[in-house]
């Protein structure tokens, strides 16, 4: 039996992570404020 490991890389963008979760944070309605701070928009 053969198993099927996916790769998965060895750096990860941060930036376009952060950007991703800015965006999810943005569009379920959070207000992100300051570097380490959010609120409930």
């Amino acid at each position: 039996m053969t198993s099927t490991i996916e790769l998965v890389p060895d750096r990860i963008d941060q930036r376009q992570l952060a950007q991703q979760l800015v965006e999810a944070a943005r569009a379920d309605g959070v207000e992100l404020v300051g570097r380490a701070r959010c609120s409930p928009g």
